[in-house]
């Protein structure tokens, strides 16, 4: 009886680990998400400015997923070359130098989307089945599987492919339920069926 007990210790409190471990890699940090709130709230600043802002929270907060992501889709937003070869080389380094992190893979992969999107892919799709229990992964594959062809890059539309898109958006949900990641959002209103999105809406919503 008591080994028996002691099993169902170890097992509960490996579940509860993981379960731990998965909303721990979905939930912001409050703080810094007033942190960063507070610097979309003066949109008005020079894109410099904006940019020096963030490389101050990068080296204030370096392990905060919301920092690196804020602070990409900044520099991907105006889609200068000499800025998005930057940005590669930097989570390139980064990856190099944590090949067990699955967030710098992830930021890394996330930088090449648009440049070298089948690496980019190829990395993600490495991520999603050496570390399951993150799932961020899962949202950059539905992104790229969501992109749209569009004048300055027509090459992104050879992506498409809708019902992987709500496959891998439905796995990252399953991980982060309560997730309000803008791609979230869009991922999911770009999602060919009408139908669809709104299911992803009305859970959104509703979680």
């Amino acid at each position: 009886m008591r080994a028996f007990c002691w099993m169902f210790l170890f097992v509960s409190s490996v579940a509860w680990s993981q379960t731990t471990k998965l909303l721990s890699n979905c939930e912001p940090n409050r703080s810094i998400e007033r942190e960063l709130l507070r610097l979309e709230a003066r949109e008005n600043l020079p894109h410099l400015k904006q940019q020096a802002m963030l490389e101050e929270l990068l080296v204030k907060h370096p392990d905060d997923l919301a920092v690196h992501l804020r602070y990409q889709d900044l520099l991907r937003s105006r889609r200068r070359r000499d800025e998005l070869q930057m940005l590669v080389e930097k989570y390139r380094q980064l990856a190099s130098e944590e090949p067990g992190n699955p967030q710098s893979q992830y930021l890394y992969a996330r930088a090449l989307i648009g440049t070298e999107t089948p690496k980019a892919i190829q990395i993600l799709q490495t991520s999603t089945g050496s570390d399951p229990t993150y799932p961020w992964p899962h949202l950059g594959l539905a992104s790229i599987y969501s992109l749209r062809g569009e004048a300055s890059n027509p090459g992104e539309g050879a992506f498409t492919n809708p019902d992987r898109a709500r496959g891998e958006l439905d796995a990252f949900l399953k991980a982060c339920p309560n997730s309000l990641s803008k791609e979230v959002w869009d991922v999911a209103e770009v999602n060919v069926n009408a139908d669809a999105a709104g299911g992803y809406i009305t859970r959104l919503r509703t979680n």
